[in-house]
């Protein structure tokens, strides 16, 4: 199973809405965090400058990415998947009974 298919699984739960552990929702901490770690995949180091912190929402957003520095793509998939793990222990089980295809370890 590769870092990349199970980032990619993980995405599509996190943007299905999918509850967090027990139901739960995912907290707004933890969306960030996904938010961060997303722009830290697609964009690769934060590069813009600091929005005003009167738009806190937007800050919040560059907050999250900014933080992480100059991690590079394949850590943040390995920190998104491990992020979702520990929101919601069983996401992989229930990602599979959602339709969303979840890579299944090699037994070789």
């Amino acid at each position: 199973m590769s870092t990349e298919d199970l980032y990619k699984a993980a995405l599509a739960y996190v943007q299905k809405g999918t509850p967090g552990n027990d139901g739960a929702e995912l907290s707004n901490m933890q969306k960030l965090e996904f938010y961060g770690l997303y722009k830290q995949i697609v964009s690769g180091p934060c590069n813009t400058k600091a929005p005003s912190k009167l738009k806190m929402v937007e800050y919040a957003k560059w907050q999250a990415w900014n933080k992480l520095g100059k991690i590079n793509k394949e850590e943040a998939m390995k920190q998104y998947a491990g992020a979702l793990s520990k929101a919601d222990p069983k996401w992989q089980e229930r990602a599979a009974k959602a339709g969303i295809a979840v890579p299944v370890k090699s037994s070789l």
